[in-house]
């Protein structure tokens, strides 16, 4: 097979997938598609990769240690520049509980493991993307995972010079191909956050550069190519370009992923690397402006997001367009200066000397090894507290507001023998009368400060709800739990043989459900979590009237049963974290906080409320509990008030939230204390 020789037009594909991306992370509404540079990136890696891992299978010379010396001497240097950085300036920039989070997204990444700690953190309840600076290591993660189980699984079904051999790894690879796509439709139907970060949902991309490079060994063609191209390579090159830019650009957010949209440029760019160097869409990436962007591509990828990742949370997720665009500069910049005075030293004398090279190799691993001991340090040894400085650190009782409780407890899950409970159950079982709340994570969050109030008052406190699902009957949700409506009705079923509750509190959040659209920086785009109709009447086309139909059957169905039944209002959004309503340690241009405009929450609230208000007019029974005098005034509403933060996220109550919305909900059920009872006899 013959050698490796260096291709410029791969660089400016690097060049084009690293762009597409930071314009993406700048504002996707300028390119919608940008974040399918990173599947780019994947199928140049896989190709790549693969035919330096086939040459050397071919010709007797593969070696695991060499193989993963040189992966360490190409990714360690800069990676280990933004981490140190990154952890450094998160000191004086993030709170401490921010800084925890941060360290323990370093040391997953360290580990190449991040993608999988973004699988248990990804959905409804997480924070915003933005606040995570390292969010964006979890693409390096699944590559290094390929990278571990490639090679030994090309070593196991490889024999130079045998053809069966060769056979088998073009089956093997095939199979894997079609076996990841097929895994990779049914998970982005089954659960969309998953499929992003899952690598074997991912591996395909990877695998198609694999296949082309088995071709090319298997054809005896370098990577450079045969230098003559005829018509039906410029053709294939031009379509492969016209396919990668398409791909970048047409791809909107409702559209599935994966689909055929991110076919279009995953198929491009295979185009684009089987074609000719000196094809016409080859010779435009080759370029000298993209490649040298292609050529401090990862450097400028490692960068670009702690960069504007520490912008929007110091501008508390709404910085000027102008300083992102500036941030992107800066992070060029980074990059260039990363690559030339960290990765071109490191990696220039180690091709010419091998003790260097193990002196170079050395270094870098202990170096990984102590950022690694310091980041889980941070976080499992609590030395926060003398790390951070003061203006970082939050107190105690905010400590405790910005914790997610506990989603069920054991006497709730004693009622469910048979382990069917719901997401969230909790009780707390004074053997008095039980005030339910049925709903989504607003009841769960509410739980708190209504359990402890209503204990202290005489009464028992019972949570049945689930996640992103109305507390309605027969509502149909477009979301990852489209079973809603059976999961509401067993809660339903469950109240009713329950003799003990009296009182039946609905929770929910609102628009959200209505519209599909989030709120603010903290929810950009379009929502999973949406009303699509009711179970039992198909004539039912707007979520609108839908919400408002549920509503009023659950109602009817609740007053028949004999509960006192209230629905409380959706408190407002923030839009932003719940951090941003404390001064930040370090700010650019001003402190933005976390009050929301008293016109901007009416108009989001308007139609909802409207829709609930009118069902209110038909039910006078029906006991609608409005929590924003809590909250607002006419000029604004406010996430901290009386020096207490009220919110956990940026729409969930925190404790103090809850115990502050407790005592008008307790006496709009009208649920006097014991004493009070007793007076009343």
């Amino acid at each position: 097979m013959p050698e490796h020789r260096y291709r410029s037009d791969i660089d400016g594909l690097r060049a084009v997938a690293v762009l597409a991306v930071v314009i993406n992370h700048l504002s996707s509404s300028i390119l919608p598609g940008g974040f399918l540079g990173v599947d780019i990136f994947f199928v140049i890696s896989g190709y790549l990769i693969s035919s330096i891992l086939f040459r050397e299978l071919a010709n007797g010379s593969f070696s695991f240690a060499r193989f993963y010396a040189r992966r360490i001497r190409r990714l360690f240097p800069a990676l280990i520049t933004v981490l140190l950085a990154v952890l450094v300036f998160g000191v004086f920039a993030l709170f401490s509980v921010e800084y925890a989070q941060l360290n323990r997204h370093a040391y997953w990444s360290m580990l190449f493991l991040e993608n999988f700690r973004l699988m248990q953190e990804t959905g409804y309840f997480d924070a915003a993307v933005y606040t995570k600076p390292l969010m964006h290591l979890w693409s390096l993660s699944i590559e290094e995972q390929f990278y571990l189980a490639w090679p030994a699984l090309m070593l196991l079904t490889w024999r130079t010079g045998s053809g069966e051999r060769r056979d088998l790894v073009a089956l093997l690879l095939f199979s894997l191909l079609l076996a990841s796509w097929l895994f990779a439709l049914y998970m982005g139907t089954a659960d969309a956050d998953a499929t992003y970060f899952h690598p074997f949902p991912r591996v395909w991309e990877l695998l198609l550069g694999a296949a082309l490079a088995l071709f090319h060994s298997r054809a005896g063609l370098s990577l450079s190519l045969p230098p003559s191209p005829k018509f039906k390579h410029h053709a294939l090159s031009l379509i492969g370009v016209a396919a990668i830019f398409s791909g970048l650009y047409l791809y909107k957010r409702n559209m599935a992923y994966p689909g055929l949209m991110t076919l279009i440029p995953v198929a491009g760019t295979v185009m684009v690397i089987a074609s000719r160097t000196r094809c016409l869409g080859n010779r435009f990436l080759g370029l000298k402006p993209l490649v040298w962007i292609g050529l401090i591509s990862y450097p400028l990828y490692l960068w670009h997001w702690p960069v504007l990742s520490y912008i929007r949370i110091m501008e508390s997720g709404s910085p000027h367009p102008a300083l992102l665009w500036a941030g992107a500069a800066l992070s060029l910049l980074l990059a260039a200066l990363t690559w030339r005075f960290i990765e071109v030293p490191v990696r220039n004398p180690v091709s010419r000397n091998s003790r260097q090279r193990k002196i170079v190799l050395t270094g870098l691993c202990a170096s990984m090894i102590v950022l690694f001991l310091a980041s889980y340090s941070v976080v499992e040894f609590d030395l926060l507290s003398r790390l951070m400085p003061q203006s970082a650190k939050i107190t105690l009782a905010v400590k405790a507001d910005l914790k997610w409780p506990p989603e069920q407890n054991a006497q709730c899950l004693e009622k469910f023998p048979n382990g069917n409970a719901p997401e969230y159950c909790r009780f707390l079982d004074n053997g008095a009368p039980i005030i339910a709340l049925v709903g989504d994570s607003h009841a769960h969050v509410l739980y708190n400060g209504v359990s402890r109030l209503a204990s202290e008052r005489g009464y028992s406190t019972l949570l049945l709800g689930e996640n992103s699902c109305l507390p309605f009957d027969g509502i149909v949700m477009h979301n990852l739990q489209n079973d809603c409506a059976k999961k509401i009705d067993a809660i339903f079923d469950f109240l009713e043989q329950t003799p003990r509750v009296t009182h039946l509190l609905m929770v929910s959040r609102g628009p959200m459900y209505i519209t599909g659209k989030g709120f603010g920086p903290a929810e950009p785009g379009v929502m999973r979590s949406r009303i699509v109709g009711l179970r039992d009447d198909s004539t039912v086309v707007s979520p609108e009237i839908a919400f408002q139909r549920s509503l009023e059957n659950t109602f009817l169905k609740i007053q028949a049963h004999g509960f006192k039944a209230a629905y409380l209002l959706q408190v407002p959004e923030l839009g932003v974290q719940a951090q941003n309503c404390l001064p930040r340690p370090l700010t650019l241009t001003r402190q933005q906080g976390c009050e929301v405009p008293y016109p901007i929450y009416q108009e989001r609230m308007r139609r909802y409320r409207e829709l609930v208000i009118a069902v209110k007019s038909r039910h006078d029974d029906l006991n609608i509990i409005d929590p924003e005098p809590l909250f607002c005034d006419k000029i604004e509403c406010h996430g901290y008030r009386d020096g207490q933060l009220l919110y956990y996220d940026n729409n969930h109550l925190s404790t103090s939230g809850s115990l502050r919305v407790a005592p008008l909900i307790l006496d709009a059920l009208d649920l006097p204390s014991v004493t009070d009872r007793a007076t009343r006899r």
